[in-house]
């Protein structure tokens, strides 16, 4: 069984073409997106329309795909909270009433079990979409106790747009990285291909080469995104 697993579109539609390119070369069973599709990017609905189109098997809900359902209730307090009540109002607007009736339904996590063996998808980690999975994480050791007890083969997640590979006793821990902007030094956008084969689980985490430099334009012509242009060109949030 072969599995590509994204997450963290964020609205980059050059970016998840070219990933897509890339998957379909891979000829996977199955897709799985582990959320963030739409928001903090100028495609919402088009990143959402090629989603459906790969007819995945698991949809998992991500933090900003949240943001959605929860705008009516959002009253920002500062510039920091008004400009990002701005690029969720940018995305409601432009996304369909069906996209966002889907983000709402999905599940902040899912358990599968393929060919023999627990599978656990996430987007930030089984218990809250907004963790950061990480044994760079000070509250690393509490997910590690949690972990356990799901008695899960491996744990796929994304969030942190910094794709890694770690082991918590005999589970497999997997975060692919971003499609839409990363966060890890490298700007291309990154994915998993998942075999299990012969009892045995492996992830390679893919990167993708493309063209970032019409979307980087059209972002600077965005005032709302422009920030977003050093992310997309190095891969980091720029220093302050």
């Amino acid at each position: 069984m072969r599995l590509a697993i994204i997450s963290d579109i964020h609205g980059n539609l050059p970016a998840f073409e070219a990933a897509v390119a890339d998957l379909r070369k891979q000829y996977p069973d199955g897709v799985v997106c582990l959320g963030d599709v739409s928001f903090n990017g100028l495609y919402p609905q088009e990143c959402f329309d090629l989603l459906i189109s790969l007819h995945p098997s698991c949809l998992i809900k991500g933090n900003t795909d949240a943001n959605f359902e929860e705008l009516a209730e959002f009253v920002p307090s500062n510039d920091f909270e008004r400009d990002l009540h701005d690029m969720i109002v940018y995305g409601d607007i432009r996304l369909t009433d069906e996209a966002k009736s889907a983000f709402k339904s999905w599940p902040i996590a899912s358990d599968q079990v393929v060919d023999g063996k627990k599978l656990v998808f996430c987007h930030g980690s089984p218990w809250r979409f907004k963790d950061n999975f990480s044994p760079h994480n000070p509250d690393f050791v509490s997910f590690t106790e949690r972990a356990d007890a799901l008695c899960a083969h491996a744990i796929f997640c994304g969030h942190t747009h910094r794709r890694e590979t770690f082991r918590i006793g005999d589970t497999l821990v997997a975060n692919v990285g971003a499609i839409g902007y990363s966060f890890d030094g490298d700007p291309r956008p990154s994915y998993g291909i998942v075999d299990i084969e012969n009892g045995e689980i492996t992830c390679d985490l893919r990167r993708v080469e493309y063209d970032s430099e019409p979307y980087r334009q059209d972002i600077l012509e965005n005032e709302l995104f422009s920030g977003l242009d050093y992310i997309l060109a190095y891969g980091k949030a720029p220093e302050r």
